[in-house]
């Protein structure tokens, strides 16, 4: 359960916050798949893509033992919700803090990985930690 839960937990961290800064960064075509992804794995029951995932992609070629479906329904499913906690704890990080960034005269990379996303992990990491612990109980 361990080990399934901690991969799992990875991958939907960076399916999340890849998904996140999709959203925030307002990249369009990108951004209309994320909201549909979120909306998918989040309008539907886990169990019910587990199914999908284990019995149904046999039936179109791809067969996948057990311990890598479950990593891939788990982190695939988690992600989406993740997106959404990383989504809302960009977006708390203060606009003054991006401006005054520019000011200084970082580009958006650096102020992404150097004032927003320090800020805003602080701000996430409650939610993370409920959503890790929803996943252990799943």
């Amino acid at each position: 359960t361990i080990p399934l839960t901690l991969v799992s937990f990875a991958v939907s961290l960076v399916i999340g916050l890849t998904l996140a800064l999709v959203q925030v960064l307002n990249v369009k075509i990108l951004k209309q798949f994320a909201i549909f992804y979120i909306w998918v794995f989040r309008g539907t029951p886990l169990l019910v893509q587990l199914f999908i995932i284990f019995f149904g992609l046999p039936n179109i070629g791809i067969v996948l033992a057990a311990f890598p479906a479950a990593v891939i329904g788990f982190g695939m499913n988690l992600g989406a919700y993740n997106a959404e906690v990383f989504r809302s704890a960009i977006l708390s990080v203060p606009k003054g803090q991006t401006e005054a960034a520019y000011l200084i005269g970082l580009k958006y990379p650096r102020i992404l990985t150097r004032i927003i996303l320090p800020q805003a992990f602080p701000v996430a990491f409650p939610n993370l930690f409920n959503n890790l612990i929803s996943l252990l109980k799943e």
